[in-house]
């Protein structure tokens, strides 16, 4: 809980420096605006994406986000459910809803037979994607995730449910 208040916190001061223009007063100003991409120096803010998984960070990412970018495997069901978490609170907090982009990443292993993909999905950069997914996801493919069915990578923050 504490992370959570200090990302809220955190976004509120940096939503009420861009609102009020004040964006060089901030603690590391000038670390922050060397690193800035060439828009955000010409005065246009970065888009905020957030990676938001449990409930209070959903509620976080309505109110501030630009974006949602969840990063744990879920199902269509457990996304849907998120965005309507992050959509509630973003008009909560006077905010269009529909102005938060929804993301998210997929890898696809593809190649032209079976063995090909076997190959691609025996590589160590395949086997730590799979090592990522928690432990629930392979038991309902027929697998053992090698840290056990319990195991999730942050099993505090998950929208994917109850493991």
């Amino acid at each position: 809980m504490f992370s959570e208040i200090l990302v809220s916190e955190g976004m509120a001061s940096v939503t009420a420096k861009v609102t009020c223009g004040d964006v060089n007063s901030f603690p590391a100003a000038e670390r922050f605006w060397a690193l800035a991409p060439a828009s955000a120096k010409a005065g246009k803010w970065p888009e905020i994406w957030i990676a938001s998984h449990g409930p209070r960070m959903l509620r976080i990412t309505g109110r501030y986000a630009d974006a949602w970018f969840p990063v744990i495997m879920m199902r269509p069901k457990n996304y849907a459910a998120g965005l309507e978490t992050i959509r509630s609170a973003a008009s909560d907090a006077g905010r269009d809803p529909t102005s938060i982009l929804p993301a998210t990443g997929l890898f696809v292993f593809t190649g032209r037979s079976r063995d090909e993909v076997d190959e691609a999905l025996s590589t160590p950069f395949a086997k730590t994607l799979a090592f990522n997914v928690p432990g629930k996801e392979w038991t309902r493919h027929g697998a053992q995730h090698p840290m056990g069915r319990g195991f999730h990578r942050d099993a505090r923050h998950s929208a994917a449910g109850p493991r």
